[in-house]
């Protein structure tokens, strides 16, 4: 991977899910997010498909992450992934999404559900704001939630 795609995240994340991707199209796995996620808690799996489920499952998180707080968690997950993994450069991003399907799924909590969460942990409506939800969506949840 050339010097470029280390200062931009997101070539980063598709070099990192191309090989995710290579690895579970090689053992014959599927890649779709219901699947993935099913994958993460097979035990009976070997290391490597874990691995690979989890980045593609933290990638789309992050793709789709609203808040600061949700950005923040995801990419931890993937540095700790891949911080003893050889994902950078193995494979290139376009024959990793050749073998994906259901690319486009969503991930993502909705908003009123997370704030009402962030609330019912003791967080003030403030520090929800803090947090990178909007003023609106933070009174909204409030209003409905109540």
């Amino acid at each position: 991977m050339s010097e470029e795609n280390f200062k931009n995240p997101r070539k980063l994340l598709n070099a990192w899910e191309a090989q995710a991707l290579a690895t579970l199209t090689s053992k014959g796995l599927p890649n779709s997010f219901k699947a993935i996620t099913e994958l993460m808690r097979d035990e009976s799996q070997d290391a490597e498909a874990i691995t690979a489920a989890e980045i593609l499952f933290w990638g789309r998180v992050w793709r789709q992450s609203k808040t600061k707080e949700e950005v923040v968690t995801s990419w931890n997950h993937l540095l700790r992934l891949i911080k003893h993994n050889n994902y950078q450069g193995m494979a290139s991003y376009e024959d990793g999404k050749k073998s994906m399907e259901g690319a486009d799924e969503r991930v993502d909590l909705p908003v009123q559900e997370r704030i009402l969460e962030l609330i019912e942990e003791g967080l003030s409506p403030e520090e929800v704001i803090m947090r990178g939800f909007s003023f609106e969506k933070v009174t909204e949840a409030i209003k409905n939630g109540a």
